[in-house]
């Protein structure tokens, strides 16, 4: 297929720079899209499926920084002009709303297609109208599409202008009193009864960031997979590494997912050598030689993010500092994504921050028991993606990614919290 700009409507506009990289800083040109060309193919492959013969699903895994979103941009430049393009994303914010990815779509779908949702019988406006105040339940036209059954509204509040702010209405979830197990239900299939009855051209609706979706949206996904066989429409979905690997509610949605039929699972892996070279060479304008590329691997470990931010330092002159140094803008964010990271796993970071290529599990585990931490959070970060036993010595464990080590110990020596080498030390000693 040709590379394409297609239609497309976006919950939190993604604007081009590093892959992975949500912060409006940009490179004048965007980075080249190297090491995932497979991956892309196999997205391609799974929208021909969806659109051709029964809707499908993709699960797109990666750490953060891996290019789970440039994949999802390369994806929509490259269908079809014609396939219609949604993206929503799960806020971080506390505030959000449950459902708050589901009603980004819903929004998304509406201004598209309003007159297909102005269309719903009554009972499936009354029941959208939580998220999608839009459709209901009054009629929004001259004619009701019951036949007049709900005649007492001025048919006009759609789009003129007139109705309540829809980011007034859609708060209601966060602030009713929980819902009873038929409620809840009926709202999922509600949305799901949208989204079908909707989607009749092509689609493809991208859900970010699913790791920080609360439960009822999770719930609702679902629901959703099992049932769009009957419409020509791909769901990809991504999520982190880390949380897939401790959060119950997301496991159990990768479940369904994945067994769905033709789903298809996509884990982004590390950039090897060769793609670290195209990249550096993207953007220094010229091949780098085989040591740069070299160093620059090692010190990124293939995380396209790293790479971007190592390179931009060198561009800007810093050689001698990003061998040495984590920039300082990389450490903020590295910082800011292990902020979810549970209170007791960030523990065992920093206890192993403080060696500086790795550390004695022992260690690790001594400083836990006296501590009261249970050994369980030295496995949750191994299956996290954030350690990883050194490939010399099985009783050592490392971060897989050296800028993240280092990040984590100046974090320490600045806010001297109370880990540091002599204690470590000392755990040594007494094992």
């Amino acid at each position: 297929m040709a590379l394409h700009r297609p239609q497309t409507l976006r919950g939190e506009p993604v604007h081009g720079g590093a892959q992975g990289m949500r912060t409006g800083q940009v490179f004048p040109t965007l980075p080249p899209f190297v090491g995932r060309g497979d991956e892309l193919r196999g997205l391609l492959e799974s929208a021909t499926s969806a659109f051709h013969t029964s809707g499908r699903v993709a699960f797109v895994v990666g750490e953060a920084g891996s290019g789970k979103t440039r994949l999802l941009s390369e994806l929509e430049r490259s269908v079809p002009d014609s396939v219609r393009t949604v993206w929503a994303s799960c806020s971080e914010s506390e505030d959000r709303p449950d459902y708050w990815p589901w009603t980004t779509v819903l929004r998304h779908l509406y201004a598209m297609w309003p007159e297909r949702m102005h269309g719903f019988p009554g009972w499936l406006r009354r029941a959208l109208a939580e998220l999608l105040p839009e459709v209901g339940p009054e009629p929004q036209g001259p004619h009701s599409p019951d036949g007049g059954e709900e005649n007492s509204g001025n048919g006009d509040g759609a789009g003129d202008g007139d109705s309540t702010p829809a980011h007034t209405l859609t708060l209601a979830p966060a602030l009713a009193p929980p819902r009873s197990r038929e409620a809840r239900f009926t709202l999922h299939d509600a949305v799901c009864q949208a989204l079908l009855r909707t989607v009749r051209e092509p689609v493809v609706i991208m859900l970010e960031d699913m790791e920080r979706a609360d439960a009822p949206s999770l719930a609702l996904l679902r629901l959703l997979v099992e049932q769009l066989r009957t419409v020509p429409l791909l769901l990809v979905v991504t999520t982190r590494t880390f949380r897939l690997a401790h959060d119950a509610e997301l496991r159990r949605a990768a479940a369904v997912i994945l067994q769905s039929t033709g789903a298809r699972r996509v884990l982004l892996n590390a950039l090897d050598a060769r793609a670290t070279g195209e990249l550096a060479g993207g953007m220094l304008g010229k091949a780098p030689d085989t040591l740069l590329v070299r160093a620059l691997h090692e010190r990124s470990a293939g995380n396209p993010y790293f790479l971007v931010q190592l390179l931009r330092s060198l561009r800007q002159g810093l050689a001698a500092a990003w061998e040495t140094e984590i920039p300082d803008e990389l450490a903020g964010v590295v910082l800011q994504r292990l902020s979810s990271v549970p209170p007791a796993v960030r523990r065992v970071l920093d206890i192993c921050a403080v060696v500086e290529r790795s550390c004695e599990r022992r260690v690790i585990e001594t400083v836990l028991r006296h501590e009261g931490i249970p050994l369980e959070n030295v496995r949750t970060a191994v299956r996290g993606g954030l350690l990883e036993e050194d490939p010399d010595d099985p009783g050592r464990l490392r971060f897989v990614h050296p800028l993240v080590r280092e990040a984590v110990w100046d974090d320490l020596e600045n806010t001297r919290r109370p880990v540091s080498r002599s204690s470590a030390l000392g755990a040594l000693a007494t094992v």
